[in-house]
């Protein structure tokens, strides 16, 4: 049976404990800028919380950022004009077919217009007020979707195919 390392670090969130615990993060910051130490030294002398990359790595960080606390985890979020885009093309999907399920919405809007995008923001954007979203309500859905004439709609497309 393989042995099992300590884990001595704090956890800051999901995922993996963080590696150097703040204080200890702190107190490199301060070698290294207070007393001139470089990554290679800073690895010889606490070669028993840190790996020789994590040194150089801190160092790194630390002349970046000019700070010992982490930097936030960078966030991937859409931007204004994607999304407004995506609302536009969900609105003519569900627009289209007001009694569709999420699940058939997804499928074609990554099918037809080549957006990922799963069930959750979906609803979100259906029902999330105008600015951030459709406003749409299931009272409004249900509407729609009663008022369709299906037959009445073929003929139109089909004169207006002629």
């Amino acid at each position: 049976m393989a042995k099992q390392k300590k884990r001595t670090g704090k956890r800051m969130g999901p995922g993996r404990p963080a590696v150097v615990v703040d204080e200890v993060r702190q107190r490199l910051f301060n070698k290294h800028f207070d007393e001139g130490y470089s990554a290679d030294d800073l690895w010889k002398q606490n070669r028993d919380c840190i790996s020789k990359r994590t040194a150089q790595r801190l160092v790194k960080d630390f002349q970046t950022t000019l700070d010992w606390r982490r930097s936030p985890p960078a966030t991937r979020e859409r931007s204004d004009g994607a999304r407004r885009w995506v609302l536009e093309v969900l609105r003519r999907v569900v627009d289209e077919r007001p009694a569709a399920y999420l699940d058939e919405i997804q499928r074609e809007l990554r099918e037809v217009y080549k957006i990922r995008i799963h069930v959750s923001p979906i609803c979100r954007y259906l029902h999330a007020p105008e600015p951030r979203g459709l406003g749409y309500s299931l009272l409004v859905l249900e509407h729609r979707a009663m008022s369709k004439n299906y037959g009445e709609r073929k003929r139109f497309l089909d004169a207006m195919a002629t």
